[in-house]
Parts: C-alpha cells; sequence; structure tokens
C-alpha cells in the first residue's frame, strides 16, 4: 500500500484543532469495478473517502471510511484517514480512538504517529503528543510537517523548550516561506518570555497566510506583556470573531490565567475581558470542562462525572463504587457506560433516601427508556437531573469527600 503522502499531517499555526492538507489518491486504491469481493468494495469506499476529504465534505469522507472499515476491518488506510476526518472536524477522542487502531496494523507508519499526537493536543495531553511526534520524526526526518508538530506540542509541556526552538528551525529550514514553522516558533519564544521575537515570528506567518486565530491571538499576548495595549486588544478581539473559542485554547496552554474573566488582575494590563456568553443548555458541561468545543468529548467525560457521582454517594451510604481509568469513546460505549451508571444508581437510592437528605420527589427509581438512537446529549441531561441532586443530598457535610475534579 502505498503511503498518503506527508502533506496530510501539514500542521500550519495550530488552534486546538488539526490544520490537515489531504493528499493524492493512492495509485494502488484506484476505484475499480465493483464485484463481491469485499475488500475491493472496501477500497472503492476509501477512495470516495478520499475524493470528499479532498473536496472538505469531511462528514461524507467519514462515512465513507466507515463502510470500508465494516467491509475489511483491517484497512488501516481507512482508520488513517477517518482518524484526520475526525481531526478536522475537532472530533479528537473518536481521532484518537481511529489512530490508535491503525498504528496496531502499522506502528512505523509516521502519518499514523503524527495523527494520534495532533489528537492528543486536540485533547491537551501535550506530553503524549511529544512522544507521538518524536516517533513520527524518527521515521520521517525530511518532513517539515512532523517537526512543527513536535515543535509546537513541546511548546505545549512549557518544558525543554530548546528542543522545541530547534525543531521548528528545522522545520523551517525544511519548508522556508510557510507560515507553519512561524506561528509555532512564535509560542516558544512566548513560553520563552522573548515577546519581541514572538511578534516577529507572528508577523511573518499571518503576513504569509491572515486567517489564524491562534497566532493573531498569541501575537495579541506578546503585544500586551510588551506593554502595546492598542495593537495587542485589537489582535485578541481580531481572534476571537474568527474562533470563539479560542481563549480555550491558549488557557489550556498555561499562557492565560483559566478564569481571566473574574480574575481581571492576572491578566495580561490591557487584555480584553470576553463578554459573558448566554447559559447554556448544559451549563455543568461547561462548568467541567471549561468551555471545551467538542461536545463528543464533553458528553464522554460528563459520563465519566456521572460514574463518579454514583460511586462517591454509593460509599459514602455503604455500598462500593468504581469508576473507569478513561472516559468512553463514541457513541455506544458512552450509553453503556451511562446505561450502567443509572442502574447503579437505582441500587443506592434506597439506602440514599433512607437518611432523610433527599427530596421525596428524588427519590423514585430512574428508568429511562433509552434505545441505540437516543441522542447522547437528551441521555446525559436526563441522567445528570436525575443524579446530581441525590448526590449533592448524600454530600451534605462531606464536601472533601465529593470532589468532581
Amino acid at each position: 500500500m502505498k503511503k498518503l503522502g506527508h502533506a496530510i499531517v501539514l500542521l500550519a499555526c495550530l488552534s486546538g484543532a488539526a490544520v490537515a492538507a489531504v493528499p493524492q489518491m493512492p495509485r494502488s486504491i484506484a476505484p475499480a469495478q465493483p464485484d463481491h469481493d469485499p475488500a475491493q468494495l472496501s477500497n472503492l469506499f476509501v477512495a470516495s473517502c478520499l475524493v470528499d476529504m479532498a473536496a472538505g465534505r469531511t462528514k461524507l469522507a467519514e462515512d465513507e471510511c466507515t463502510k470500508a472499515i465494516a467491509l475489511n476491518p483491517k484497512s488501516g488506510v481507512a482508520y488513517k484517514l477517518r482518524g484526520y476526518g475526525y481531526l478536522i472536524d475537532r472530533r479528537f477522542a473518536l481521532a484518537q480512538a481511529d489512530f490508535q487502531v491503525a498504528l496496531k496494523m502499522a506502528p512505523d507508519d509516521a502519518e499514523n504517529r503524527a495523527g494520534l499526537g495532533q489528537s492528543y493536543n486536540g485533547l491537551h495531553e501535550y506530553q503524549k503528543a511529544v512522544v507521538q511526534f518524536t516517533r513520527a520524526v524518527k521515521l520521517e526526518p525530511k518532513v517539515a510537517a512532523y517537526h512543527v508538530g513536535l515543535c509546537w506540542t513541546q511548546a505545549g509541556t512549557g518544558r525543554h523548550l530548546d528542543l522545541a526552538l530547534a525543531a521548528c528551525n528545522r522545520g523551517l529550514k525544511l519548508a522556508p516561506g510557510t507560515a507553519g514553522p512561524l506561528s509555532s516558533r512564535g509560542l516558544v519564544y512566548m513560553r520563552m518570555g522573548r515577546y519581541r521575537d514572538a511578534v516577529a515570528d507572528y508577523n511573518a506567518s499571518l503576513a504569509i497566510r491572515d486567517a489564524q486565530p491562534s497566532a493573531r491571538f498569541g501575537r495579541g499576548l506578546a503585544h500586551l506583556r510588551l506593554g502595546e495595549r492598542v495593537q495587542g486588544a485589537a489582535d485578541i478581539v481580531e481572534a476571537r470573531r474568527a474562533d470563539s473559542e479560542i481563549d480555550t485554547l491558549y488557557v489550556n496552554l498555561g499562557l492565560l490565567p483559566r478564569f481571566c474573566a473574574d480574575l481581571a488582575k492576572a491578566c495580561p494590563s490591557g487584555f480584553p475581558v470576553p463578554a459573558k456568553k448566554e447559559p447554556q443548555a448544559y451549563p455543568w458541561l461547561a462548568v467541567s470542562l471549561h468551555g471545551d468545543p467538542d461536545q463528543d468529548f464533553a458528553l464522554a467525560v460528563e459520563t465519566q462525572r456521572l460514574e463518579l457521582m454514583v460511586a462517591q454517594a454509593a460509599r459514602l451510604t455503604g455500598g462500593k463504587g468504581s469508576v473507569a481509568d478513561e472516559p468512553p469513546q463514541g457513541h455506544r460505549e458512552i450509553l453503556d457506560r451511562l446505561s450502567r451508571t443509572v442502574r447503579l444508581f437505582n441500587q443506592l437510592l434506597p439506602r440514599a433516601c433512607a437518611k432523610g437528605r433527599i427530596k421525596p420527589l428524588d427519590c423514585r427509581p430512574f428508568y429511562p427508556e433509552w434505545t441505540a438512537h437516543t441522542d447522547l446529549v437528551v441521555a446525559v441531561d436526563a441522567a445528570y437531573a436525575r443524579i446530581k441532586p441525590v448526590w449533592a443530598g448524600v454530600c451534605a457535610g462531606h464536601a472533601s469527600r465529593c470532589r468532581l475534579e
């Protein structure tokens, strides 16, 4: 199988999501005449997946690759391509799962390593991303994108910034005149406190490609650190217009206080405090995940958070409870874990209500009518509405034993 082409991981000016260029279609999976061979039919769907992704139709591309996988579960190419589609759509947990499967089939594929690294970036697990990009660089040392990815993720950890700077310089040498290495090096300089150098690199990167909210926001922060309040505020406001979640990226990078709007003194002087958003339909997600833009990942983590509520309530009422190490992945696993949590909740309910701290209305057993097609947001909302009051009642007076962070 021909490699998909290194352009698939073109990490130019990261904004918390993958910025990928889609490769040319591999000659070895060019469309053939349909027949009854599942592998051949799978290849047709992979080819369609490539065409749709090249045209920017990522949802269709994901669907085509899913069909290819159903016909041929050993199609590492289909998993890889669907993973990159998920990256573009910021569905990082799903991308991570696909690249892990692809790597089991092709552990020495640099594109799979870089894709998994970029998935970890989206999940803010920068040290794990460093490991994957380091392996990608060793496998394909002449690919600029992998050096740039390593630079950015190493900067994301805030450690070994000399290594991050060296990786960016190698990327720039391999791909001179491109925006990605300059933007990523700007982030490294921000970490180093070399704000004037950061502004210079961000200027150069934005001159090459203007549509980079993360570079513009970074330049704004650098201007503010230099006391250039007008330029800094203008850049930050403009970056927010292009990406309403850009503050979250810099919060997770540790370059901005998490509650900057509430702790104005901790923000750079002149920092424009973002306008308060209207309350969301599911406000606990925003509180617990600090507004993570990926709803699928948010729902998976909130499912795990509900497990923790039930486990804590069970232990405080004389029962036992445990929580899985990782959030569930995919619609079916989330719903399965949620259903299990509800069953355990119904088991602890008599003990919890016997303590007299729960309102009678909240002591009714919870029997949701969920199917395989139930909307996850609706399911999580319903479970939260029933579990939260009981958990809060049991935990009254036991705040130290009921932490959700």
